[in-house]
Parts: structure tokens; sequence; C-alpha cells
């Protein structure tokens, strides 16, 4: 079964992460909600996440999972809107650890943050455990973008950070990837569990002057904010789209190349007209013929899709035969179907009864005719490099959005050459990933969702560190100056490298 695109995983960017001792509550939906209600609501998703998630109890065991839903019934000691409901239910992500799982607030409040509601109106930047303005799309323009922000409404701006990634969601116990979806979402996340004000008080240190000064700022509509910042800063594209060009580019330097494989979504590279295995082909035909003697393997970025990427490349690099996956399951071939689901549930049901076998340990598996449905069939076997292919030395640039698919490239790299990993951690989880079908529990009551991925898959890998993405050798990052001057510190850092190793 696929493995599930980050791009399109978060299709909503305003997402609430948990529940939080700050408080500026201006709830969105004021209609409450009865306890008894909300107390089924939470049965609701705790019996779902046991019987559909595939990974439920990788990394939390089923005592501490059933304590933090008892934790969370008693929080509910009175009638409750939608949206403090999901910032009770949202902490579960902090239990879950599973990048694929989920939760997010209701489509009127959804639709709300999106396009009536002011919010936060600057993008921040996340470094060396301070929070610094990014871009400026505020009414007021006075505000320099490398600020330092100290505190908004009276809190501290650093402290609101790490409470949000603290409690948002992530592969095991991985933490650059919550810090970084913070960092790119925080005016969502501000809004989600903090509240709505109309005005925010920001306590700033003035850009390389050291001296402090003090801001009321308006909130705006999201709408607002993205055509101040198109007009400030262009086009920011947090991930790779049609309109962006091909989504694999080849860039010869001298003895150097530097190839960015920028999604692994086979239906988005085949809709922009291009075959994974043709360009690989095409590539590598040029970085062979060229004598090129160091290949840069880009993954920043790169939120997954599909396995076929991998194993296209892997032919052309891989010292040894290869297998991607070693195991792929999961726990039930039935959703239950009451309603409660975005997605038809009867239909998926009725493929699982022909495309899916019980196995002897009790797990669930693609038979022969739903590994063709699903194309799936060269996940598990042997694949063989090809004759011609790349000796060259390798060098591979991660960060917190190497996610999903793209995570299991980087663990791959590991387990199949002598690549040297450069930048952060990847985001993605190195030995499992539980992603596959994801499916949108709906609540009965609150409405709020939970996406819930159902296939659990075991990378085949040499990696034992099972709660963390791939750990680099050499660990950069830009900082703020950096991200001012329009540097990139990665890459820098890796032509420095190749010079200095000949």
């Amino acid at each position: 079964m696929r493995i599930t695109n980050l791009k399109r995983l978060f299709f909503i960017v305003f997402i609430s992460i948990g529940n939080t001792s700050f408080s500026q509550e201006q709830s969105l939906s004021y209609d409450l909600i009865t306890v008894q209600e909300l107390i089924e609501d939470v049965d609701v998703l705790k019996s779902n996440l046991e019987t559909i998630h595939a990974g439920l109890y990788n990394h939390t065991s089923k005592e501490e999972m059933d304590a933090a839903f008892r934790e969370i019934k008693d929080k509910i000691n009175k009638p409750m809107s939608a949206t403090e409901f999901y910032r009770i239910i949202a902490c579960l992500h902090k239990y879950i650890k599973n990048g694929h799982t989920i939760i997010i607030p209701s489509e009127d409040f959804d639709n709300a943050t999106a396009n009536t509601t002011p919010i936060f109106p600057l993008d921040v930047y996340w470094d060396k455990n301070s929070l610094y303005v990014l871009r400026n799309n505020s009414d007021n323009i006075s505000l320099p973008v490398g600020s330092r922000l100290d505190s908004i409404n009276g809190y501290s701006a650093g402290e609101l950070f790490t409470k949000m990634a603290g409690l948002w969601t992530r592969d095991g116990n991985n933490k650059t990837f919550p810090e970084g979806i913070t960092q790119r979402a925080f005016s969502g996340f501000y809004i989600n569990f903090i509240g709505n004000p109309e005005m925010y008080d920001i306590v700033y240190t003035k850009y390389d002057l050291g001296t402090s000064a003090k801001l009321n700022l308006k909130g705006l509509t999201n709408l607002v904010i993205a055509k101040n910042r198109k007009e400030r800063y262009g086009d920011i594209h947090d991930y790779w789209q049609k309109r962006d060009g091909d989504a694999i580019t080849l860039e010869l330097k001298g003895n150097t190349a530097l190839l960015k494989i920028k999604t692994c979504s086979n239906s988005d590279i085949r809709k922009f007209g291009r075959s994974i295995k043709g360009i690989m082909n095409r590539f590598f035909n040029r970085i062979i013929d060229n004598k090129v003697e160091h290949l840069i393997v880009d993954l920043r970025n790169n939120g997954g899709g599909d396995e076929i990427v991998s194993r296209e490349l892997f032919r052309h690099i891989s010292e040894k035969p290869f297998v991607l996956f070693g195991d792929s399951y999961l726990i039930t071939n039935k959703i239950p179907n009451k309603g409660l689901y975005k997605e038809n549930v009867g239909l998926i049901n009725t493929f699982s009864k022909i495309g899916i076998n019980r196995s002897k340990d009790g797990n669930f598996r693609l038979n022969a005719f739903g590994r063709l449905i699903y194309r799936s069939s060269t996940k598990f076997k042997e694949h063989n490099p090809y004759k011609k292919k790349y000796n060259g030395k390798i060098y591979t640039l991660t960060n917190a959005y190497t996610f999903s698919a793209a995570g299991e490239i980087a663990s791959s790299m590991k387990t199949n050459t002598k690549s040297i990993f450069i930048g952060e951690e990847a985001g993605g989880n190195s030995t499992v990933l539980v992603a596959g079908e994801v499916f949108t529990l709906v609540l009965p009551n609150s409405k709020n969702r939970v996406r819930i991925p159902v296939v659990n898959q075991e990378v085949h890998t040499t990696v034992k560190q099972r709660d963390r993405g791939v750990i680099p050798d050499y660990q950069v990052r830009n900082n703020i100056h950096d991200m001012m001057e329009g540097k990139d510190a990665m890459l820098e850092f890796t032509y420095n490298l190749i010079k200095e190793k000949g």
C-alpha cells in the first residue's frame, strides 16, 4: 500500500495541538456540548483507534494509552464547546507518536480560521531556543524582519513555541518534525489552542541592535496575510507544487552533481508528464557519463509519497542487492461502518474481503490480488542494482520535513550506501511507517476529526533506533542570519566538505 504524502496529509494548515496552561480563549464555536456527549466522543475515538490503527502501541504501551484516555475524561467536568474539547483530546498526539495520525478541529472551525477569522500576522523562525520574525505580513511594516520575539500578549514567545512543539504529532520521539511544523504553522496553532484575540501585544528585540521595543499588531485574516506575504516576499511554497517545475532535478557543477528529490508522489510526478524510472535513468546516465565523483542527494522538504522513487534511485546507487520493506500489515480488514468516516467505508470493506487475508499471527496482509491492485508486489522482493551504476561518493541532505517515504529513503541510504548525512534529523521514522491508507473519523457530537492510518510498514534497514529519524553525521541548519541573507547553510557546508575531502 502506498505511503501517505505529507503535503496531502497536512491539507489543513491551522491544526490544534493540545491542552495548555496558556489561555486567551475566545472560542470560535460557542455551542456547548454536554458532558455525556463529550464522553461519548472520547469512547468513540478510543474504540476506533484500537480497532484500526496499526501502530497505536509502537511507542506507548496500552497501559499508558489507557491512562491518557482516563485523564482526558477526568478533565471533562462541564459542558464545553467543540474547540475547548478539541484542545483536550489533541494531547493524544504525544502518546500516539505517529506523524500520520492527526487530530483536526471541525470543518466549520477550519473554514473560519482559513477564511474569516483574524490570526497572528507574522511568519516565524525557531533558532537556538528563540523565536524570530521571518516575514512581517502585518499592517505595521515598522517591525523589522529578523527581530527576536520576546513575548506575545504577556506570554514568553519561546515558552509558547516549545509548548506547541512538545504536544504536536511526531514519529516516535523525534523533535525536529514537530518543531518544524510548529514553525511553519505558528499562526494557525496560536488560534487553535490558545485563542483568537483581536490584537497581539508583542515585545521584541530589534535585529542586530539589541534594543527592546513594544508593538501592537492587529490580527488579519489568512487571505489578507497571504496577499501581504506574496506582495512583499513573492511566492512561498512549503512543499513542491507543479508550478514550481520538475519534482526531480539535476545540477552538474564540475565533478559534483546535485540531485534534488522534492517529492516521492508518483501520481504528482506523472501528472507533470514525467516517469520516475525515465527521470532516474536519464539523470544517472548524465552523472556517469560526466564522471561525477561526488553526488549530493537532497531530500529536504520532501513530504513523502510512493516507494517507487526509492526503488528507482537505489537501482542506480546501491552497493548491493536491496529490499525496501520487511513487512506490511493491518490489524483489521474491516473499518467500522457507522457513518462516522468521510471515506466510502462500505466500498473499502468490500475490497478488503477479497484483497486482504488474515495471517497466522492474527494480522491482515494483502493477498496476490490485493498486491496487484495496490502495485505493491515489488516492495518486499530483492532488487538488483544496475550493472552500470554510480560508484562515487554520496552525500545525503535531510531536514525536519524529510518525512514518510523520504524518511524511508534516508534510512535505506544508511543501509545500502556509504553516504555521509548532513543537515537535521529526518522528520520521518527510520524503521517503521504507520501510513498507507488514512481514514478520517468524524466524532459524532463535537465534529472534531481524527486522521487514522491503518498500515504498519517495517522498513528493511540496518538502523536500530526505532523511535527516531536518521540522524546526520554533520548537524547543520540555517540560523536566522542565514535566513535573512538567503543562504543555504547545509548546501554550502556540503560543498566545503567535498573540497576538504578532495
